[in-house]
């Protein structure tokens, strides 16, 4: 009788809390799908926030007994959108890969039916970092003016980026995902993360430090 009465708290404090962080977490996934669009890695518009979200949800109140010890609720959710994107970005490459030997003579690629602009994820990312600050985007020289093999897209930029990140600490990551692209203040980071504000602050400060450095590197100003 304890154990049912314990499973039906857990699935009200998961069902509380899922509706508390809605809002922010289809801001993350909506924020995440635009970044994988935005490499390729899926199809524009193929996916909606609002249903990765929903997943996560049916999940997360099926088995809230899956949540890992090392993680809060709210941290949980996070983690579950991120793979359920990755999911889904496997799901779209196994079916691509099968096309591509199947037809692979069709005509141009998805990019350039769609109108893609491959220029568009460098304002994404440094639009992040300090928007009152003059930032390197805006001096990097025009690129039909370099020589081929030193331009590098906007799309090509936010690759790299994607994987400098993959390198960095369990920590920043996901201080970088909750504050530049979730937009959570320090003070809700805190709370997610179990930390002074202080600490996230440092966080912060640091990741804005090495996004700069990124971008001036990228930018070819040293």
């Amino acid at each position: 009788m304890e154990t049912g009465t314990s499973s039906t708290t857990n699935v009200q404090v998961v069902s509380d809390l899922l509706r508390e962080h809605d809002k922010q977490m289809v801001a993350h996934a909506t924020r995440e799908l635009r970044m994988a669009e935005l490499v390729d890695e899926l199809p524009r518009g193929i996916i909606e926030a609002r249903d990765v979200v929903d997943e996560v949800a049916r999940i997360c109140l099926e088995q809230p007994c899956k949540k890992p010890e090392t993680l809060s609720y709210e941290q949980w959710f996070y983690q579950l959108i991120r793979q359920e994107l990755d999911r889904q970005c496997r799901l779209f490459a196994e079916e691509r890969h099968r096309r591509i030997e199947l037809a692979p003579q069709e005509g141009a690629s998805d990019d350039e039916s769609e109108g893609y602009d491959a220029e568009c994820p460098l304002g994404i990312i440094t639009s992040e970092i300090e928007p009152e600050e003059s930032l390197p985007e805006h001096q990097i020289p025009d690129q039909a003016a370099l020589p081929p093999d030193a331009a590098v897209s906007g799309q090509e930029l936010v690759a790299i980026l994607q994987q400098e990140i993959k390198h960095w600490p369990a920590d920043e990551q996901q201080v970088f995902e909750l504050h530049f692209l979730v937009g959570f203040e320090a003070h809700e980071i805190a709370m997610i993360r179990r930390q002074t504000k202080r600490q996230v602050e440092t966080t912060i400060g640091t990741i804005h430090s090495w996004l700069r450095e990124f971008m001036r590197v990228s930018a070819g100003l040293y």
